[in-house]
């Protein structure tokens, strides 16, 4: 997966090739309305596509319903937002189950797989209806990020999600984060993260420089991770956080769509994208299964 330029007006100055003499590409596309809102229902009408001055074909445009893997708080620190957090992750999977795979994880003590993946929306309720903060738990939940990632990487998806739901707090034992990076980038997994607090290392380490995102970002690891994957991060001031924040992630997931494209053979990875619908395009990412 990597992120590519994105241009929303161009001169197309030469035909597109034959199909027979191209090859397919991939790549991840959003756009947003005038308020800011993702534009749902995009086609492969709706885009021009150049790669190194070249004319594309878009073959197609489909719905991203890539697998998501849901991180969930289960630490201390959730315990007295708790209700609150569990009802926004019940209706985010209200919203989203049955277009995806998704499955849940705990970020407290000890980290565990809650659901496996399913599209069965009563599956994915009933299980997380069981979960609870406990009082004496610690923080895991990179942990339970590594742990995501290891398990969609199997999936063999060329673009998957991970959407964490933290409360913050401290994490005494995390992975080191220089070997998470890898394993997240593996899965082919954007992170989106909803979060009450700052999820803070009990190491002295420079997560930011790690995870190679500008040093004037926030000191949240979370919001790190969610910037070198390109995700979405939102931080609330109060537990409300947890279901406006999942809503906007939801939204964000419900307007992504998969665009093929149709390239020379051994072409240069140069793609412009443009938006022939009203609107901004605010997402273009390349796919690429070998990276």
């Amino acid at each position: 997966m990597r992120t590519v330029a994105v241009a929303v007006a161009f001169l197309l100055a030469t035909m597109s090739l034959p199909r027979a003499q191209s090859q397919s590409r991939f790549a991840l596309l959003s756009a947003s309305d005038e308020r800011g809102e993702p534009l749902l229902g995009l086609s492969a009408n709706d885009f021009i596509v150049e790669n190194d001055r070249s004319r594309c074909e878009v073959i197609a445009a489909t719905p991203a319903d890539y697998p998501v893997a849901l991180v969930v708080d289960t630490s201390a620190f959730a315990n007295d937002d708790f209700l609150m957090l569990r009802h926004a992750i019940e209706r985010f999977i209200e919203k989203t189950a049955g277009t995806r795979e998704i499955a849940v994880y705990t970020g407290g003590a000890p980290v565990t797989k809650a659901v496996d993946f399913t599209r069965q929306r009563d599956v994915l309720l009933r299980g997380v209806s069981r979960l609870f903060a406990a009082r004496a738990s610690t923080t895991h939940t990179l942990d339970a990020v590594r742990r995501a990632a290891v398990d969609l990487r199997s999936r063999r998806a060329s673009v998957t999600g991970i959407v964490v739901v933290s409360a913050g707090g401290i994490e005494t034992t995390p992975p080191p984060v220089a070997d998470l990076l890898p394993v997240v980038l593996a899965s082919h997994a954007i992170v989106h993260v909803a979060d009450r607090r700052p999820l803070r290392l009990n190491q002295g380490v420079d997560h930011r420089e790690q995870l190679r995102v500008p040093q004037s970002g926030g000191g949240d690891v979370l919001e790190a991770l969610a910037r070198r994957t390109h995700g979405g991060y939102v931080r609330g001031v109060d537990a409300a956080v947890y279901a406006t924040g999942l809503d906007a992630i939801g939204r964000q997931l419900d307007a992504e769509v998969i665009m093929e494209y149709a390239v020379a053979p051994d072409a240069p990875r140069d793609l412009h994208v443009g938006l022939i619908a009203a609107g901004t395009l605010s997402r273009a990412i390349g796919l690429d299964s070998h990276r």
